[in-house]
């Protein structure tokens, strides 16, 4: 059964200190037989593994002078904890809530900032679409001009020849 995917799977559960419960899901079709038989056996070499719990224990001697630095380090580190839990909490108004709430904020800003942008950046592109439209009319405009002198010209060259 070790050769087994589920078996590697479930390795921490069928082996240790646990109970494991395994249901074997069959069916009584006849083009699943082959499956069914092959989960049934799989169920009965699995329901066969005994194991024996063992109690994870560590033998220490200790002094008491080294029992009571242990337990005064238990209590410290409890201290700890609580401190820490009391600056999370939102009814505690601990520092971490107080600097949670500034961060949101800062966030907020920072994103009125992005649309105030785009919205700068839109219209410095609708102002660019106007000023290249506007350069166009006056090159037509221009263009126009030069002819025109060019046409006034060769009237007033006519009639200089003419008098």
């Amino acid at each position: 059964y070790r050769e087994s995917k589920l078996t590697r799977l479930l390795r921490d559960s069928l082996g240790g200190n646990c109970c494991t419960i395994l249901l074997a899901c069959v069916s009584p079709a006849d083009k699943n037989v082959a499956e069914s038989e092959n989960t049934l056996q799989y169920a009965q070499t699995t329901r066969k593994i005994q194991n024996k719990n063992v109690q994870s224990t560590v033998a220490l001697s200790m002094s008491p002078s080294e029992g009571a630095a242990l337990r005064r380090e238990n209590k410290r580190l409890k201290a700890l904890l609580d401190d820490l839990m009391e600056q999370c909490s939102p009814r505690g108004g601990g520092k971490l809530t107080t600097i949670a709430a500034s961060l949101k904020k800062e966030q907020e800003y920072k994103n009125q900032a992005k649309n105030e942008i785009w919205h700068l950046k839109e219209s410095i592109e609708q102002i660019i679409r106007e000023r290249d439209g506007l350069m166009q009319e006056v090159d037509r405009i221009k263009s126009e001009t030069t002819k025109k002198i060019a046409q006034i010209k060769e009237e007033y060259e006519g009639r200089r020849d003419i008098s």
